[in-house]
């Protein structure tokens, strides 16, 4: 996705009302807040920070103290409009941090840009930069069968991930333990599936077909039931068998955080 500044813009523009990216935001201060309570000043480090949404989302909650990197200089300038002093970075390379430490770091839908050699890699530096029961939060796309033609293409996602291969990704940061790994959206993955499904179909007999990611904002009324929907699966369905993503929060183990995840 680097170099295409159009799918940057339009993501500039919906990050804040699509029902996806509100949903996956919802989860990341959904679970520090699990674990970190009203304390409003822990230190964010947004890893691939993108358009800027996820550090919006968190500063409207009340969060002072963030930072981000993106490889991209088109993230890094509509993320600066959103008024963030963020830099050019690179998730291969941790170490302008080493003198930081951070209690939250978050990887969203980025990762996969990366070999997986490197994305191990990450995990086991990442945990360096962290505070005793420290969180890394990350998302990855999910599950071939939600192989789409053009949002893959445009987001260059040559790979999906099931909660297997994130595990052996994960296994070499030895200070960390896993918190959360669930597939998601549930009940709306089956639409997801449908669409792109037909969409294969589509570009199988129109291959001139002009590519475009489904980040496009729906309509304000469907926009809003989606996101009703959603909210209610990641409120009331426990365990999900599948989904178009994969979201995970793994514990940087020490002292009272320990024995919380063990009990």
């Amino acid at each position: 996705m680097v170099g295409n500044r159009k799918e940057y813009e339009k993501m500039y523009r919906v990050e804040t009302e699509h029902w996806w990216y509100r949903l996956l935001h919802m989860q990341v201060s959904s679970q520090i807040q699990k674990y970190f309570g009203s304390n409003k000043n822990i230190r964010v480090l947004d890893a691939g920070c993108g358009t800027g949404g996820t550090m919006q989302h968190l500063q409207n909650l009340g969060y002072k103290d963030l930072k981000g990197f993106d490889v991209s200089p088109d993230a890094i300038e509509f993320t600066t409009k959103r008024g963030f002093d963020v830099q050019l970075g690179n998730l291969n390379n941790l170490s302008p941090y080493d003198n930081e430490r951070f209690d939250v770091i978050i990887a969203l839908d980025n990762l996969h840009y990366i070999e997986r050699e490197e994305q191990s890699n990450f995990f086991k530096e990442a945990q360096k930069l962290l505070n005793p029961n420290g969180l890394i939060i990350v998302n990855f796309p999910a599950l071939d069968a939600f192989k789409g033609v053009s949002s893959d293409q445009c987001f260059d996602i040559k790979e999906r991930y099931d909660k297997n291969l994130l595990r052996k990704l994960v296994k070499g940061a030895d200070q960390l333990s896993e918190l959360e790994l669930s597939y998601w959206p549930f009940i709306l993955s089956i639409g997801i599936w449908l669409v792109r499904t037909l969409e294969k179909l589509k570009h199988l007999f129109y291959s001139e077909v002009q590519l475009s990611s489904d980040s496009a904002l729906p309509f304000p009324l469907l926009n809003r039931l989606l996101f009703l929907i959603g909210k209610i699966d990641l409120k009331l369905i426990p365990f999900k068998p599948f989904g178009s993503s994969l979201f995970g929060v793994f514990g940087k183990q020490s002292g009272w955080f320990h024995l919380f995840y063990a009990a």
